[in-house]
């Protein structure tokens, strides 16, 4: 390995933003730098340029912060009530999750609902999940359901493990690079894959990636979504060109696909 790439990643790591993202994560984008630039300085910009397009565009520090604290004063174990006003305020607070705000209630009738029997529905993956595990009091889950999370990010997966714990959800929150392959462990088998707004961050990292990861899970019902516009409001004709992304998916999965529309985002579900 190029020494520079352990001296980019520990630059990185050097950064508040960046300082408990897993060091696989580091390296990976340190050595992607380092194959497109040949000083380690503009190297290094590139990595930081990299990671803001990936994860700091989405999840600043503040937000960390902020979710930590409010999932810290829940009691344990804390009233379904009590949750749902917590994690409210906390999705609030982040620019992605807040889109969803005005149609909770409605999603996820929709897109946990049948064909789908959540009595049947023993476990979940929430893959490069960020806050989304915080909408739990609207999903309708048992708390025998097992609900598995993983991002990249150490500090935002031990905040979403308290918080599992003190919503009284089986499950777990794991610190990983799903982008990593093979990846090790390998994946639980599960009942339903949740990859929401992540697929074009995938594919600016690496072509092909996010349908490499989904071809290696097992599981009958993938779920992805797509924004409808950008974090700056504007549309530019992206839920044509996702559309097509999906039905690559689903092609490459040999899926049925199913469309499910909402005010900023649009959800496919996959049928294997």
């Amino acid at each position: 390995m190029d020494p520079r790439v352990g001296e980019i990643a520990s630059a990185l790591r050097g950064s508040r933003k960046y300082a408990t993202l897993t060091e696989g994560v580091l390296q990976r984008i340190a050595a992607w730098a380092l194959q497109r630039h040949h000083t380690t300085k503009a190297a290094l910009q590139a990595a930081r340029g990299k990671l803001h397009q990936a994860y700091g565009a989405y999840l600043t520090p503040g937000n960390l912060t902020t979710t930590e604290r409010m999932v810290a004063a829940l009691p344990a174990p804390a009233a379904r009530d009590a949750v749902a006003q917590a994690s409210r305020a906390i999705l609030a607070r982040h620019a992605s999750s807040a889109e969803r705000l005005g149609f909770l209630s409605d999603l996820y009738p929709r897109l946990l609902g049948p064909p789908l029997d959540l009595t049947r529905v023993r476990r979940i993956l929430d893959l490069a999940c960020g806050l989304h595990p915080l909408a739990l009091p609207w999903m309708g889950l048992s708390p025998e359901t097992e609900y598995c999370a993983y991002d990249i990010d150490e500090r935002l997966m031990r905040a979403i493990g308290q918080y599992l714990t003190k919503a009284g959800q089986s499950g777990r929150a794991e610190a990983r690079d799903l982008m990593a392959w093979p990846g090790t462990p390998a994946l639980p088998a599960a009942d339903v894959v949740l990859l929401l707004k992540t697929v074009p961050c995938f594919e600016r990292q690496e072509s092909g990636a996010s349908l490499r990861l989904l071809q290696s899970l097992e599981a009958p019902c993938v779920i992805v979504s797509f924004p409808a516009r950008s974090l700056g409001g504007r549309e530019k004709g992206m839920r044509e060109q996702y559309q097509e992304t999906a039905a690559n998916l689903a092609r490459g999965l040999g899926a049925r696909m199913e469309r499910l529309g909402f005010p900023t985002e649009t959800f496919y579900r996959l049928w294997r």
